[in-house]
């Protein structure tokens, strides 16, 4: 993970290209801290920007967790996940 500005880092998924349409990846903020925490997609990579509450970027500590469902032939799934938390 990078920090690439105040409140925006940047999330490597090993072996993953990082498409929102196929994860489901939440972000919070750690510690009980008001913010506005959002997740997107950046050349493969996930991107997770953090707000205070006038819509400032703002740098926190977070957690976040995403899981990839991939749909395998006669309706099995197999699931992939990646996790992380206290970053700052």
């Amino acid at each position: 993970m990078a920090k690439i500005g105040t409140g925006q880092y940047e999330v490597t998924i090993p072996e993953e290209n990082y498409v929102s349409a196929n994860y489901v990846t939440v972000a919070t903020a750690a510690f009980n801290t008001p913010a506005i925490v959002t997740t997107f997609p950046s050349n493969g990579k996930l991107q997770i920007y953090i707000f205070d509450l006038a819509g400032n970027p703002k740098s926190n500590f977070f957690h976040f967790c995403g899981v990839q469902a991939v749909i395998m032939p006669y309706f099995n799934c197999l699931l992939k996940s990646f996790c992380c938390e206290d970053h700052f």
